[in-house]
């Protein structure tokens, strides 16, 4: 019996080194050896990226690389316009041989099919190739002491307009001669129950399963990318800096790097280690991270309403 037992110690511990080898080899492959794809190439020159909640965050510095580094056409689209002219400008700045558009649309104000069709129609004359889903809301709080707006305005911007835009573009690239590609922004908040923030989570596992179901389906001409970031410093963290925290800048060069290879992705080596060490944990049981994240929360809780109070 004792044998038994360190025969399969044995054979399970190989099978572990293995996975870590594997998964290092493909890490060390992607992040120093792998070159993403030529976008003029696979997608079509001189096409266009719409990337919503592009004022601000990832949405800007995204907006700025895809200009600066990739030479795309720009459309910007925000809910607030003079916020969107000076977004431009700075896309602008970023490459003046680019072309660029702004598009005005508030999610909380608009929830119905025919509201997001519009943006399509009235975007008809552009080649649009790529479309970011970046606009999102979050507010950390226990559901107890979150408000019915806040849970409305969360359900609106991450998950109804996110799936509407994402079908409605599907549908539009299907009709393209060339591949064309959806990046839906979503966040280590999906890949478990996360305690304190659970409205905000179960939107962000939605976006990551509805990113890779439809990637499947429709692999033959879109390249569907599911980013998941941790903590980003942004609006949206009120500006959270820490070890565990990159910035909005850090984002954008690996979103381009593993388009049309990866369904996921994450932004920085901390971010992967996460994933990596979550995965397995979740397997066991789906609350065993919660024994963790729990006073992480707590303390992110207090940061967040004292920085609130300090606005006020």
């Amino acid at each position: 019996m004792f044998c038994c037992l360190n025969q399969i110690a044995y054979y399970v511990g190989l099978f572990v080194i293995g996975l870590v080898a594997v998964k290092f080899g493909f890490y060390v492959q992607r992040n120093f050896f792998r070159k993403g794809y030529d976008v003029h190439e696979r997608y079509g020159k001189d096409s266009w990226i719409l990337i919503t909640g592009a004022t601000a965050g990832i949405g800007l510095s995204l907006a700025k690389y895809s200009a600066k580094v990739k030479g795309l056409n720009v459309v910007l689209l925000g809910r607030n316009q003079e916020k969107l002219e000076e977004a431009e400008k700075e896309v602008k700045a970023a490459n003046p041989k680019i072309k660029t558009k702004t598009y005005k649309f508030d999610f909380n104000n608009n929830s119905g099919y025919e509201s997001y069709l519009k943006i399509s129609e009235d975007l008809r004359d552009l080649d649009i190739s790529m479309l970011v889903n970046n606009a999102g809301y979050m507010d950390l709080r226990p559901i107890l002491t979150l408000k019915e707006e806040v849970m409305e305005q969360v359900t609106q911007t991450n998950i109804n307009g996110l799936s509407l835009l994402t079908l409605i573009f599907a549908k539009r690239f299907a009709k393209r001669d060339k591949r064309s590609a959806i990046v839906n922004v979503a966040s280590q908040a999906g890949y478990a129950p996360l305690p304190g923030n659970a409205h905000y989570g179960a939107s962000k596992a939605f976006v990551r399963s509805l990113t890779k179901a439809v990637g499947y389906e429709l692999r033959d001409k879109l390249d569907m990318l599911c980013f998941s970031p941790g903590f980003v410093t942004t609006a949206m963290t009120i500006n959270k800096t820490g070890p565990d925290v990159v910035t909005s800048d850090d984002c954008c060069h690996c979103i381009f790097r593993d388009l049309g290879y990866e369904t996921e992705n994450q932004p920085s080596t901390l971010h992967e280690f996460v994933v990596f060490l979550v995965s397995p944990v979740l397997l066991i049981n789906e609350n065993l991270p919660n024994l963790v994240l729990s006073p992480m929360m707590g303390q992110e809780f207090k940061r967040m309403e004292d920085l609130r109070n300090k606005e006020k």
